[in-house]
Order: C-alpha cells, then sequence, then structure tokens
C-alpha cells in the first residue's frame, strides 16, 4: 500500500473561523485587530491491492469564477494553480481520475468536495447526515447565503453517493471514522502502513495541531460546539490505541512536513 498527499492549493480566511474567538475584545483592546490566514488544502491517494482511493478534493476549478457564491469568495477565497487540480496531481503519479475505484468526501464543504465531475463512474463515500444537511441547505431557498458553505451543484454532481453513519473496514488496512461538530456529520480516516505507521486523518473535524491542544480549542465554523468536543477524545483515543500520527487537514506548519506527490508513505 502506498499513500501519497496531492497538494490542492491555498485556502484563505479569519483566523475566527479556525478557532473560535482566539483575540477576543477587552477593556484594554476594544477592537482587536483581525488576522488573515493562508492555510493548505490537500487530498490523500491510497494504492492498494484492492484498488485506488481518493480522500477529498479541494476546491473546484471553477470556485472563484462562477461556481462559488460571490460572499464565499471574498471570505474564504482559493489560490489555485493548475497544477493543483485533481487530475493534475494524479497525473505526478501516472494517473487520471479513470484510475480511481472510489472517492470518499469527508464532508460537503465548498473546499473538499472540487472536481466530483470528474469521477461520476467512481463509488463516492460521503457521512449520511452531512449528505442530508447539505441536500435540505441548499433546497430550501434560492438565497445562497443560507447554504452555508455548501454549494448546490456539488450536492448535484452526477453518480451515486454510498451514505455512511457508522464505523467501517473499507480496505484491509483502511478505516473510516465518523466524527461529528465541525458539520453534523464526517468521514476520518485511519490508515494502517506497513513502514511508516498509522495515520489519523480527520479531515475538518480538527482543522489543526491548535484545535487538537492539548487543551482542544473550538473551530469558529461549528456545528455542534459538545459534538466537536466527544470528536477530540475520539480521536484522542484511537490514536494511543493504534499508535497513530494525526495528519491535521488545514495545518500550516504540518503541511510543509509532509511528502508530496510523487512521493509517497508506504
Amino acid at each position: 500500500m502506498k499513500l501519497y498527499i496531492l497538494d490542492y492549493g491555498i485556502i484563505e480566511l479569519d483566523q475566527g473561523f479556525v478557532v473560535a474567538m482566539p483575540n477576543p475584545a477587552s477593556v484594554d483592546n476594544k477592537n482587536p485587530t483581525a488576522v488573515w490566514m493562508s492555510l493548505p488544502m490537500y487530498g490523500v491517494l491510497i494504492e492498494h491491492p484492492q484498488g485506488r482511493l481518493l480522500y477529498d478534493l479541494g476546491c473546484h476549478p471553477d470556485a472563484m469564477k462562477d461556481r462559488w457564491p460571490e460572499h464565499w469568495q471574498k471570505l474564504a477565497p482559493c489560490t489555485l494553480k493548475e497544477d493543483n487540480f485533481p487530475g493534475e496531481q494524479l497525473k505526478k503519479v501516472g494517473l487520471s481520475p479513470k484510475d480511481i475505484d472510489i472517492v470518499i468526501v469527508s464532508h460537503l464543504h465548498l473546499d473538499h468536495t472540487g472536481d466530483l465531475e470528474l469521477f461520476k463512474h467512481a463509488q463516492i463515500y460521503v457521512h449520511q447526515t452531512d449528505f442530508e444537511m447539505a441536500l435540505v441547505s441548499t433546497h430550501k431557498s434560492p438565497d445562497p447565503l443560507e447554504w452555508g458553505a455548501y454549494i448546490r451543484a456539488d450536492v448535484e454532481t452526477p453518480g451515486y453517493f454510498s451514505l455512511v453513519n457508522e464505523d467501517m473496514e473499507l480496505w484491509e488496512g483502511i478505516d473510516l471514522i465518523t466524527l461529528e461538530g465541525h458539520t453534523a456529520g464526517i468521514l476520518g480516516m485511519l490508515v494502517k502502513l506497513k513502514n511508516f505507521g498509522n495515520i489519523i486523518f480527520p479531515s475538518d473535524a480538527i482543522y489543526t495541531a491548535m484545535n487538537y491542544g492539548p487543551p482542544p480549542k473550538s473551530p469558529g465554523i461549528i456545528y455542534d460546539t459538545f459534538g466537536y468536543f466527544r470528536t477530540v477524545e475520539k480521536v484522542r483515543k484511537l490514536a494511543r490505541m493504534h499508535n497513530a500520527r494525526i495528519f491535521f487537514p488545514h495545518d500550516p506548519d504540518q503541511f510543509k512536513e509532509f511528502k508530496k506527490a510523487p512521493e509517497y508513505y508506504d
């Protein structure tokens, strides 16, 4: 089994989205300055004896054109080079979208659904409650401001979704982990590599090492605060049980240390 990290570019946003109230006002500083952050986005490609799996897709190539509503283009702009598109990243290891058997979308927020149209031939896994929320959110009103971080075109992508609502083994050495907090449901992943060891990918259930702690710090974008803290404890327990490292989804410092495709972990 080989695991590749695919570089999907940069997303920028207020630090308050990443950590709730990072710099609150006080008597001594009634108007604190916001901090603007640049965060990495990446996907995970796994070559396994049973097939090829792709975990998360980044932003859509047309996100900053007409795919995303204007307010999201301003609140959380993404910077994508052509090299950052999933199809181009796959070329680094000699593959194309048609070579992918399974796509796991950790959750259906706009910076994880990317070029889903390219993979309508694949089996697509999503968390059931997240899919239900995305579907309802994007169809209850014509106003994109009410959709949260979901994009209607992503939810309506051609293809069929396999809905997951409990932990499961996908292939030998690859487990899907159901998490909560950031959205109503997120699919994390535990990968057991022979040489490197075990890795937990929590996706946006835990943005960065800063969120993980200790002590854990709640993100600013959150569906269920109590669910978030349950998720942190679940990931801690799994990390201890499997002696696993945690690869956070948007941690700039950790991302610098990752091997990127065509290099791999095995």
